[in-house]
């Protein structure tokens, strides 16, 4: 329960920042990808997939923006689609807010709502 509040607190900082807080992480290395890992990033963005779609339009954008972040926004999507999108607990509203963080993340404009 503790690391779902620490989740919380972080998604939270993100949405008032604007999102600016994303780090490259590679989510794509199976080898680096530890159960423990896995479960953080897991709530860390099933916690960013609670806000109004708005936030996580401001959240995903910067990635589309900076062409040196493409990978960072391919690892994002398939971190994001295999593990959160496609758990066993994934509801409709995740999916759904999975294609607005898939279409932020390739706005090349940087467009924020």
């Amino acid at each position: 329960m503790r690391g779902m509040v620490c989740v919380v607190l972080v998604v939270q900082m993100c949405a008032a920042s604007g999102g600016a807080v994303l780090k490259a992480v590679d989510l794509t290395d199976l080898k680096q990808l530890t159960l423990k890992r896995v479960m953080h990033f897991q709530m860390l963005f099933e916690a960013i997939f609670k806000n109004p779609e708005a936030t996580v339009w401001n959240i995903f954008t910067p990635v589309g923006v900076t062409p040196e972040l493409e990978p960072l926004g391919n690892g994002l999507q398939f971190f994001i689609k295999q593990y959160v999108v496609n758990a066993d607990h994934a509801d409709k509203s995740i999916s759904n807010k999975f294609k607005i963080a898939r279409k932020a993340s390739s706005n090349m404009e940087g467009i924020l709502m």
